[in-house]
């Protein structure tokens, strides 16, 4: 897995390397990366977390949802739309 090589560059200065790892662990899309993107969720770069928005799209568990909920009240606009598209038709249910 490529966890090990990709928990240390979420903590990386460079937000677009932040959020490229992110891209990747939202492709990977194991529940593994929850942990790991919830606390990339309040990253200083509104992109980060909007690629957080995404990747745990992709991943669809309840600590997902959670997090996703709690963007909703994010200070950047942009970042709430997101969150708010991603309970459009295709979200994930509570279950």
């Amino acid at each position: 897995m490529a966890f090990p090589a990709i928990l240390p560059m979420l903590k990386d200065e460079r937000w677009y390397v932040v959020r490229n790892m992110v891209t990747i662990l939202g492709e990977i899309g194991s529940a593994e990366a929850v942990n790991a993107l919830q606390t990339t969720a309040r990253h200083p770069e509104p992109k980060v977390r909007k690629e957080v928005i995404k990747a745990f799209m992709k991943i669809n568990t309840h600590a997902a949802e959670n997090t996703l909920i709690s963007l909703m009240d994010d200070d950047d606009e942009d970042v709430v739309k997101q969150a708010i598209y991603s309970w459009g038709p295709t979200a994930p249910r509570q279950r």
